[in-house]
């Protein structure tokens, strides 16, 4: 039995609910609606659309003008979802489209920020001293900033180097659409392992002295290495993790490196 959303539990405690922006956790009947959401704006199962610009290709975003800027939609739809809303509690999710590819912005906003890209999946990105980016388990492609504003509880301007967690119970094969190499990770305090499916293989990391994740310590640490791997193997099966499977219509010829491209 899968666990209540956060929407779910508001919804039934008198909350008015929206989705505004991207979602990416299945298909339609996985859509914002069917998860505690009075509204949806956007979502749907893609994680990028095919343009920021109107039309953005969405099946449950209504066109606008012609060139009209996805994000200055998102904008104004939340402005319109926080004022119909004023008067009774509400719960809004808004996880803007335009930090996936493709990478568009409004002309004025590439002229000033040109040389500002930072952060994620693609070449022109880099998110140093984290190894790697988005598809990724090393740091540089789960490691993200959270920040928490809580009236009397949290004290403005604070900040804590202690780790938070939040989880994706998406069971879908990402890493393979990505075309990356099978792999999971755990981390415990500054150790980091990283299970390689594939190779059969781990590699494990001293975040407090290498946070860069550039020395494979494993055969120098093996006992800690057997351990982190059996903690994960455990957490694996108790969740029922989906496991990468022999593709049997691989063909080397076929689905190997296309001519005119490096093959390494």
């Amino acid at each position: 039995m899968l666990a209540a959303t956060v929407a779910e539990r508001l919804k039934g405690a008198g909350y008015a609910t929206a989705s505004i922006g991207t979602w990416h956790l299945g298909d339609e009947p996985y859509f914002p609606e069917h998860q505690g959401f009075d509204r949806n704006v956007g979502g749907c199962d893609r994680g990028q659309l095919p343009s920021y610009f109107s039309p953005s290709g969405s099946p449950t975003l209504s066109a606008g003008p012609s060139g009209e800027f996805l994000t200055d939609r998102e904008a104004a739809e939340t402005v319109n979802f926080i004022e119909a809303n004023r008067d009774r509690p509400f719960f809004l999710y808004l996880p803007h489209h335009c930090v996936q590819t493709p990478i568009q912005a409004k002309p004025a906003v590439k002229a000033t920020s040109a040389a500002k890209d930072a952060g994620g999946l693609v070449s022109v990105t880099d998110n140093a001293p984290a190894r790697a980016g988005k598809g990724s388990a090393y740091e540089g492609g789960v490691g993200v900033p959270f920040i928490v504003s809580w009236l009397g509880v949290t004290r403005p301007g604070t900040t804590s180097d202690v780790p938070v967690i939040t989880l994706d119970t998406r069971r879908r094969s990402w890493i393979s659409r990505r075309r990356a190499t099978p792999q999971s990770a755990i981390r415990s305090g500054n150790w980091r392992l990283v299970h390689f499916y594939e190779a059969g293989r781990s590699e494990l990391y001293d975040l407090n002295s290498d946070p860069g994740e550039t020395t494979d310590v494993a055969a120098r640490e093996p006992l800690r290495t057997a351990m982190l791997q059996a903690k994960l193997d455990a957490r694996r099966e108790e969740v029922n993790a989906q496991l990468p499977t022999p593709n049997a219509d691989h063909a080397p010829v076929r689905d190997g490196p296309k001519k005119g491209r490096s093959s390494r």
